[in-house]
């Protein structure tokens, strides 16, 4: 190495150190605080700008005043808790909850509150079963559209018609259509039920598990105690009867809570399009039997007799799809609600890789 070289390298590392010593915190700006329980077991993660974690007691230091900190505790039979730890001024750290945010994120676009506050596997299926849900409610919503319009256009020729024989075809393709367009009326407003049902939970979900952990300080703030929760079987069995996964979720059992949810989303849009198929076939088979009613020479009475066998077959066809389809969500319900009472495996300690995804960034972090 020739003397210019080592000079260069010299001039570089002073550059480096100065620029370090320029953007580092102040020793007095940056404090120590020592995390402990009246619970054994409890892991604690810290997150700013990066992530710190480890089952207390635990002494977690470069923490700086005025600053606040995701807060996670966890622990096997306890209730996961998420919140903010707050940094005062003066260094006396307070927890505080985020159920609020991720009301109003979730209300904005379903899921995403809840994936901002960590539970992305929840916020992930929230999202997909009402777009799933939207997607089937907006197709039928164009049917109906369709079907209106074309009841439209017929009484529009109704009142236009002077042939006598034309008169009466329109008059009942007019009638025909009314009918098929209170059915596909009826099966639009099921589904704007469904989706109304998912996105509510989601909205109240927040309310039912974002209580954030319990922080106390002590000893003048340098000694914070944390706690939480036990896991409650009853509360886990309340949250899957109303919405199958969430009590799932709830116990920690995360790959059985996207199971039920999507299983639940997919069995209740198979089960409404069955009822639907089963409307439509009442009304073909009920309209025969007004047109039956109505013929106005024997040879059409005789046919339209003639179609009658295959239409009730077709109703009790349709009828047994759709009370096997109902079967199938219930039978998806209860499984979800006795799941509660089988504990699943014990919790592994958090890994030291963490993804994290969100509608605006993603972040794959080692900690080492």
């Amino acid at each position: 190495m020739n003397g210019r070289t080592a000079v260069m390298i010299a001039s570089i590392l002073a550059a480096a150190a100065g620029a370090h010593a320029q953007t580092a915190p102040a020793a007095e700006d940056s404090l120590c605080l020592h995390f402990t329980s009246d619970i054994r077991e409890i892991h604690l993660e810290l997150t700013g700008a990066y992530s710190m974690n480890g089952t207390l007691p635990l002494t977690l230091c470069n923490l700086r005043s005025g600053e606040r900190y995701r807060l996670v505790v966890r622990g096997r039979g306890l209730e996961l808790r998420r919140g903010y730890l707050s940094i005062g001024k003066d260094g006396t750290p307070s927890a505080s909850g985020n159920r609020i945010g991720t009301f109003l994120r979730n209300a904005v676009v379903p899921g995403w509150g809840s994936i901002h506050a960590g539970r992305n596997k929840d916020g992930w299926t929230d999202l997909i079963s009402l777009a799933a849900v939207g997607g089937v409610f907006y197709r039928e919503q164009r049917e109906w559209e369709h079907l209106d319009n074309r009841h439209t256009v017929l009484l529009e020729l109704l009142e236009t018609e002077d042939d006598a024989d034309r008169v009466d075809d329109i008059r009942l393709q007019a009638y025909i259509t009314s009918r098929d367009v209170n059915v596909q009326n009826r099966h639009r407003q099921r589904l704007a039920i469904f989706a109304a049902y998912l996105y509510g939970f989601q909205l109240i979900d927040p309310w039912l598990v974002g209580n954030p952990p319990r922080v106390r300080a002590e000893a003048g703030g340098t000694i914070v105690n944390v706690g939480t929760g036990g896991q409650s079987t009853a509360k886990a069995l309340c949250l899957s009867l109303i919405r199958p996964g969430r009590g799932q979720f709830y116990q920690g059992k995360e790959t059985r809570g996207v199971v039920y949810s999507l299983l639940m989303t997919t069995a209740g849009l198979v089960a409404l399009d069955y009822h639907n198929k089963y409307d439509k076939a009442v009304n073909e088979y009920e309209i025969n039997l007004e047109r039956m009613s109505l013929a106005g020479t024997a040879s059409q009475r005789q046919t339209l007799i003639g179609r009658e066998p295959g239409l009730w077959d077709n109703v009790e066809d349709r009828k047994l799809q759709r009370n096997i389809a109902y079967g199938v969500l219930a039978g998806v319900w209860a499984a979800s609600v006795i799941d509660t009472f089988f504990p699943g495996r014990e919790e592994a300690p958090p890994s030291d890789l963490t993804l994290d995804i969100g509608p605006t960034h993603a972040f794959v972090v080692y900690r080492f």
